[in-house]
């Protein structure tokens, strides 16, 4: 998303908790000859100061993370206020969340929801 923003002009900055995906983004962002910055980071344990950015938006990243409440607080705290907090997120209801539902029944580690 950093750098589809990057491409229209947006001053973007994008995390990821994988490093090689953050190498790949920083890859294409200088071949592309975008500022885009990125960072390895947690959605859990956001690098950055409180109200840093107008926008703050997850693709289906901060979805995963294992607490889901402390990383939406996370996504609140960096994001000034009157900014904007955008997600994509699978619904418990959707297909996707139907196939987690029962995959979750022989895989998830006890207590996580």
């Amino acid at each position: 998303m950093a750098l589809i923003a990057a491409r229209n002009g947006v001053n973007a900055t994008g995390i990821d908790i994988a490093e090689s995906l953050i190498e790949r983004a920083r890859e294409r962002a200088r071949v592309e000859g975008l500022s885009a910055r990125f960072h390895e980071a947690d959605a859990e344990d956001l690098p950055f100061a409180d109200a840093t950015f107008d926008v703050v938006a997850s693709v289906t990243g901060a979805l995963f993370a294992p607490r889901p409440e402390v990383a939406a607080e996370e996504l609140l705290r960096v994001c000034r206020r009157g900014g904007i907090v955008a997600m994509v997120n699978w619904t418990p209801h959707g297909i996707i969340g139907q196939m987690f539902r029962i995959i979750s029944n022989f895989i998830a580690p006890s207590g996580m929801r």
